[in-house]
């Protein structure tokens, strides 16, 4: 198998819906959506470049259905990187803040490790601008709540800003496999929270 290719549509070359075809909000079924972005993913991690004609043959679905739903092809490919992601993060509720948080960035390693994770990380820093917006602003607000419920126990300090807590601790992620080339081993998980989490609760009044 070959490795996981970039999509090119991330670089501007994405696939127009025909002028007369506007996206239909709604109205296909689940299996049929689950179908498109399934195909859709299968090709990504099998080094394949998406194409809405083949990702329609494989969904067994006309491309003027993907069309009419996701518009672009650059579309499609987001939102099911997307609902892989979400698949691959879980957010735990344990009723314990540490245990949440280390169950989340032990599964943040394993992904980010992964040969999917990997294409993920260039997709998140290379896309354009608005988009790439959109894709942090997603993940963070999602991850966020590991925090936010810890606050509504009373074990995170009321005044931490959980949106910038989250941010520090999976940036060492993005360095490593970006910058400094550093492995992304499972011992993070400790190392982050050891030093992260005594800055995060709620101290004794």
């Amino acid at each position: 198998m070959n490795g996981i290719k970039q999509p090119s549509c991330v670089n501007g070359d994405s696939e127009q819906a025909p002028p007369d075809i506007r996206r239909r909000r709604g109205g296909r079924s689940a299996r049929v959506h689950a179908a498109v972005i399934e195909a859709t993913l299968s090709m990504m991690e099998a080094g394949e470049t998406p194409r809405v004609e083949e990702v329609a043959r494989r969904a067994g679905v006309q491309k003027t259905s993907i069309y009419r739903r996701w518009g672009t092809l650059e579309s499609l490919v987001f939102e099911a990187v997307d609902a892989r992601t979400r698949m691959a993060l879980p957010l735990p509720d344990t009723g314990s803040c540490h245990e949440d948080l280390k169950i989340y960035l032990a599964a943040s390693i394993a992904f980010h490790r992964s040969d999917f994770g990997k294409l993920v990380t260039r997709l998140g820093v290379q896309i354009p601008e608005d988009a790439r917006r959109e894709f942090w602003r997603k993940r963070l607000e999602a991850a966020s709540v590991l925090l936010s419920r810890g606050q509504s126990r009373g074990e995170v300090a009321p005044d931490l800003n959980v949106g910038l807590a989250i941010e520090m601790l999976i940036a060492p992620f993005y360095f490593r496999a970006l910058v400094s080339g550093e492995e992304i081993s499972p011992s993070l998980t400790e190392a982050l929270l050891n030093i992260a989490l005594p800055a995060f609760l709620r101290r004794p009044e």
